[in-house]
């Protein structure tokens, strides 16, 4: 009944999908009392039976959703999870209930006439989960799909307001004119030097935060969220893998093109490209927009499931500072003792490979003292072998794992990407608007696929998976962005041969001193380079970057409002 209750649950609105849970939490919480209650009088474990058999239900679940994203598929015979003696009836937890099944049909075309053509009804969104927690996990993704919704990191939640004529409504008709005449480097407006007051502002309507997650973990318990969390870490390695091979492949016949940008045109990053020339970086997005775009649809799923795990490892860290807070401070100090152990001794290791032939003796027995935790002399061979996974599966549990500093994917080098990456951050910048309510870059069409920070989060995940250098090359790219668009300002002077050979200090200096005579004058700073700003203030903090200052004066990245002060209206 549980299992039939969560496969029902519905996506159209928060407050349906909160109401479903609700009654699912409601349910299942009579069923537990009801054994705990009972336990007594029978004399048995009956709550530990509950836990054990929930948990048996819920992990059974999501290995069979997981077969969508392995080669190596567990059926149902095969399953750990099931039992001789109390099997899990697959077809209640993969069965599709009716009114499900009624919701996924399309509506029958109507025969309402519009100009003598009959209206075609809009296809519903297919579902393809297999169980219960597949289905949950889907409700949740099109609650706080980009579409339809915006991510507020300074609320840790998803927003919904009306951006459709952003520009006009807030800046007004004639600013918004005078923007789009004048445009940028990419041909995006350009903000107004007075940011309206937030009153003007549509106010933000909250569609899923702390509340929603609360409400997942009141039905379907801790095991529920940990479970999302599994499905959404495979559906990012899934994407993941899905970004390299199609990089590679879309890549292969445009490589050329990447190269002689890279060496002839962006390179050295200190300089403006291409000689200066203001049209560089929209004949460069229009010339890898096929590979960007496909760049970009696969950063917007990642950084989606990425902020989903987050909020999902928040409610799990909640739960278990509430309910087992001895629990979590001995996992955390289990965790800082086997780091330690491991840094310990890859520290001496490193040290008897430098030291001489001579001192081979002494090496050993240091080696000996500080052993890698997997070959501990105190525990038995099977259980060393389990050390390391059980730890991580129990901090992952607690809500120790920040999704942000894993690595998923064992990727080769990929050509070009920081240039790829670049044309992406441009791209989307000029379609994006700051809403100080929010604190975060809003779409400025309503139905456009576009979020700031899913964009930021999405990014630093990709950047994660590779070499640092790849990251400091893209901040170099986007500091050199900054420097052209300062430079081609009114007042902004080109840079010199003799400037540019002392390298980013100077251009930081003088783009600096640029920015000065733009506040000064009164034309309004490119929408670009203030988003772009922005940008890189949230990758910096996001994938704790030091000395960001190094590629962007730090007068420019403080243009934008600071997120702290978002929501307090």
């Amino acid at each position: 009944a549980a299992a039939e209750a969560a496969a029902a649950v519905p996506a159209s609105t928060t407050s349906s999908f909160t109401a479903v849970l609700d009654r699912l939490a409601a349910k299942v919480d009579g069923y537990r009392r009801s054994v705990e209650y009972v336990q007594d009088y029978i004399d048995i474990a009956g709550l530990k039976m509950w836990q054990e058999e929930l948990a048996r239900l819920v992990n059974y679940a999501v290995e069979q959703e997981a077969n969508r994203y392995v080669r190596r598929k567990v059926y149902d015979a095969e399953s750990r999870y099931q039992s001789k003696v109390a099997p899990i009836p697959a077809a209640v937890v993969r069965g599709v209930p009716r009114s499900l099944l009624a919701a996924r049909t399309p509506p029958a075309a109507t025969t309402s006439t519009k100009g003598g053509k009959a209206a075609v009804p809009r296809a519903v969104p297919q579902d393809p989960s297999l169980t219960f927690m597949g289905r949950t996990l889907f409700a949740l993704a099109k609650l706080t799909a980009p579409e339809a919704s915006t991510y507020a990191p300074e609320a840790c939640a998803w927003f919904t307001s009306s951006t459709e004529v952003l520009p006009a409504t807030l800046w007004g008709a004639a600013a918004a004119d005078k923007a789009k005449k004048r445009g940028g480097l990419l041909g995006g407006g350009s903000a107004p030097k007075e940011t309206p007051k937030p009153a003007a502002w549509p106010a933000p309507r909250k569609v899923c935060g702390v509340e929603t997650f609360d409400a997942v973990e009141r039905a379907l318990g801790v095991v529920g969220l940990a479970g999302l969390d599994t499905l959404l870490a495979l559906h990012v390695v899934h994407e993941l893998t899905k970004f390299v091979d199609e990089y590679k492949a879309r890549a292969k016949p445009l490589m050329a093109l990447i190269e002689r940008l890279r060496d002839d045109a962006l390179e050295p990053d200190w300089l403006p490209p291409a000689g200066g020339d203001p049209a560089f970086y929209a004949a460069t997005a229009k010339k890898l927009d096929p590979l960007a775009s496909l760049a970009f649809h696969r950063i917007r799923k990642i950084g989606h499931c990425q902020l989903l795990r987050r909020s999902v490892a928040h409610s799990l860290s909640l739960r278990a500072r509430l309910d087992a807070s001895h629990l979590h401070q001995a996992l955390e100090a289990v965790d800082v003792a086997v780091l330690d152990d491991v840094r310990e001794h890859y520290r001496k290791q490193a040290g008897s490979s430098s030291s001489s032939s001579q001192d081979d003796d002494d090496d050993a027995g240091s080696s000996t003292e500080n052993p890698y935790p997997l070959d501990s002399p105190t525990t038995t061979t099977t259980s060393t072998e389990n050390l390391l996974p059980r730890l991580a599966r129990l901090l992952d549990a607690a809500g120790f794992a920040d999704p942000l500093e894993k690595v998923y994917v064992a990727a080769e080098p990929l050509r070009g990407l920081p240039a790829v990456l670049l044309v992406v951050v441009l791209s989307a910048a000029a379609k994006l608007d700051y809403d100080p309510r929010l604190g975060t870059l809003v779409k400025r069409k309503s139905r456009a696929p576009l979020d700031g920070y899913v964009l930021v989060v999405g990014v630093v995940t990709v950047l994660k998976q590779f070499h640092p250098a790849y990251t400091r090359q893209l901040l170099a790219y986007l500091g050199q962005f900054v420097g052209a668009t300062l430079q081609a300002l009114p007042g902004g002077q080109p840079t010199s041969a003799a400037e540019a050979a002392q390298g980013g200090s100077s251009s930081s200096k003088k783009g600096s001193a640029a920015l000065a005579d733009a506040a000064a004058a009164t034309e309004p700073l490119p929408n670009e380079l203030l988003n772009v700003a922005w940008f890189v203030t949230h990758l910096a903090r996001e994938a704790k970057l030091p000395n960001v200052t190094d590629f962007i004066p730090a007068d420019v990245l403080h243009l934008r409002p600071t997120a702290g002060r978002a929501l307090k209206d």
